[in-house]
């Protein structure tokens, strides 16, 4: 038999299903890891930082719109 990423092929079926499995594992705990990366504290100050940039400009294009709806109540 030849070999399988630098170790001995499995010889039974039994063999084949457990590393199988164990890759499986490990392919689910990479999975999770990456998923898990999105959000870290980095991330999470950085959309915060967006979010209180996009609710400063709310704010900012809110006052200009009373500003101006005062503007021509006071000159009517």
């Amino acid at each position: 038999m030849g070999i399988l990423f630098g170790k001995k092929e499995p010889n039974t079926f039994k063999e084949l299903i457990k590393e199988k499995n164990k890759q499986d594992k490990k392919i689910e705990k990479q999975w999770k890891d990456r998923m898990n990366t999105k959000y870290t504290a980095e991330n999470l100050k950085a959309a915060k930082k967006m979010m209180v940039a996009n609710a400063m400009e709310i704010d900012k294009l809110e006052y200009e719109k009373i500003a101006k709806e005062l503007k021509e109540k006071l000159n009517k």
